[in-house]
């Protein structure tokens, strides 16, 4: 009753209403890396009479190019940025190193785009899956480039890097408060949201940069610059204006190296600050702010996004297509709200329809349905690719450890819950042995 009682008094008080992001210096390399994510041709359609606001043009500008990866007679519709150049280059430098058409072959393994979805803790899984395919070298392909949402946007880094032990590492907790601390109700009023992710600021710049590391070096940053690195883009929305942004990592942390403008710390917390904006649940988890601008996860606009790294591998002269990865950081339907299995994530709406008991159902609803079509929208992007999918589905029912992956309800104040990370971790081991990859049907006519 205090809880409530709190928050009717701050609704009333603007006193009560403040925020306390958290806060990243970028400078220059911010800006010159990052760019309005492009529509689709449809989707600037639908836009045409959006001109109410003095908002910037995102509209997106496409010139065709024939010949490219997927080129079946149809022009690739190509988005002519720096990123998608440099992304295009990479996959045409990847194509160099596949088996060639007279069997001579400078490697065995393909080639092509991993897209990382987001889902907070539910990471875990990817983390697993991604660290048994990483471990399987005979199947492991050259992944080419990584685009990256929310949780998606902390294991992007590791996987540039090539550290999927690291990766692991990163979502094996013991307490929750090694990444976030709660502050309730109260503290979602006062200070912008009900966790406070100090302390995963702290992780994630210590693991870019280990204390002690001789010379303030950065090895895993200097992982990512690596020449034959994948190429990562990671997606954010700016709350000012809405729009969804692409920053281009490899790019930045490859300028830093060529121009060495400031420390190599430096750059880490810029970095730190662009996978934590990717991240910054609304409500939930701090609000992070780089150089005074507020961004808030990129999940609220799309799950994976794929235009500007497929249209990019399209536009390419190469022999072999790429193939496509997707791995959905979560499950890809809503849990019946029927109080089973101790599940704190449910809200139990029927027995107690309180405002926030629907808006929690509510919520889940709804990012559910939006991680699910944004993947069912990269596949009718690109009807004919090879794409595989792998998602935490089976948690429950496959799952030989499944008891461990039953919440407790006790614990419903966590949003990080160390037992529960840690079966989604072998879970995602196991799921890569058996049952694997989905392989994604092409789209049918009419259907």
């Amino acid at each position: 009753m205090r809880i409530l009682l709190v928050m009717v008094a701050c609704l009333g008080a603007s006193a009560c209403v403040s925020t306390a992001p958290l806060k990243f210096t970028c400078g220059d390399r911010f800006a010159r890396h990052t760019s309005a994510y492009p529509d689709l041709p449809l989707v600037a359609e639908i836009h045409r009479d959006a001109r109410d606001f003095d908002a910037p043009d995102t509209q997106p500008v496409f010139f065709e190019m024939e010949g490219g990866a997927f080129d079946d007679g149809q022009p690739a519709m190509f988005v002519p940025t720096e990123a998608s150049l440099a992304l295009r280059d990479a996959v045409e430098s990847a194509d160099k190193a596949t088996p060639g058409d007279d069997g001579e072959s400078r490697i065995e393994r393909p080639y092509g785009l991993l897209f990382l979805s987001g889902g907070g803790q539910w990471g875990a899984f990817g983390a697993g899956f991604l660290n048994a395919w990483h471990a399987d070298k005979q199947a492991f392909p050259r992944i080419t480039a990584i685009t990256a949402i929310s949780t998606g946007a902390m294991q992007s880094l590791f996987v540039a890097a090539g550290e999927y032990d690291g990766l692991v590492d990163a979502y094996t907790i013991t307490d929750q408060s090694q990444i976030a601390r709660g502050r309730g109700l109260v503290g979602l009023f006062r200070r912008g949201s009900l966790f406070d992710t100090a302390s995963l600021r702290e992780r994630i710049e210590s693991t870019l940069c280990p204390p002690g590391e001789g010379g303030g070096r950065c090895p895993m940053l200097e992982a990512i610059a690596a020449e034959g690195s994948p190429h990562l883009l990671i997606g954010m929305v700016e709350a000012k204006s809405g729009n969804l942004l692409v920053t281009d990592v490899t790019a930045m942390v490859r300028d830093h190296y060529t121009q060495r403008d400031g420390s190599d710390r430096d750059l880490a917390q810029c970095v730190t600050g662009v996978a934590m904006a990717s991240s910054a649940v609304p409500g939930q988890l701090s609000p992070v702010q780089i150089d005074g601008t507020t961004y808030v996860d990129g999940g609220v606009r799309s799950s994976v996004f794929a235009k500007l790294v497929g249209g990019s591998a399209m536009a390419a002269r190469v022999a072999h297509k790429p193939k496509i990865w997707v791995i959905r950081n979560g499950p890809t339907i809503v849990a019946p709200d029927e109080g089973a299995k101790g599940d704190p994530a449910l809200a139990r709406v029927d027995a107690d329809p309180s405002v926030i008991n629907v808006g929690k159902r509510s919520y889940s609803t709804i990012v559910n349905q939006n991680e699910v079509n944004s993947i069912a929208l990269l596949r009718q992007i690109y009807p004919r690719e090879d794409m595989s999918l792998a998602t935490a589905d089976g948690y429950l029912s496959l799952n030989p450890q499944a008891p461990r992956c039953q919440r407790d309800a006790g614990q419903e104040d966590r949003v990080f819950d160390p037992g529960f990370m840690a079966c989604l971790v072998e879970w995602g081991r196991t799921k890569y042995v058996s049952p694997g990859w989905i392989t994604l049907s092409p789209p049918q006519p009419g259907k």
